[in-house]
């Protein structure tokens, strides 16, 4: 697989980096939700009950 990318045409090398790229940015996006989901149930505080 990697000797056909190396050897491959300009088009199939740009659409390996696009793909690549993009599976990326959604990878990272995805941490990042859960770390913001994970860390805004950690802190949420409730409220008093005592009046």
């Amino acid at each position: 697989m990697l000797d056909a990318l190396i050897n491959g045409t300009d088009f199939e090398k740009g659409l390996f980096v696009t793909l690549v790229g993009m599976i990326g940015v959604f990878v990272v996006l995805i941490l990042f939700y859960l770390i913001i989901r994970l860390f805004s149930g950690s802190f949420i505080r409730k409220g008093n009950t005592e009046k």
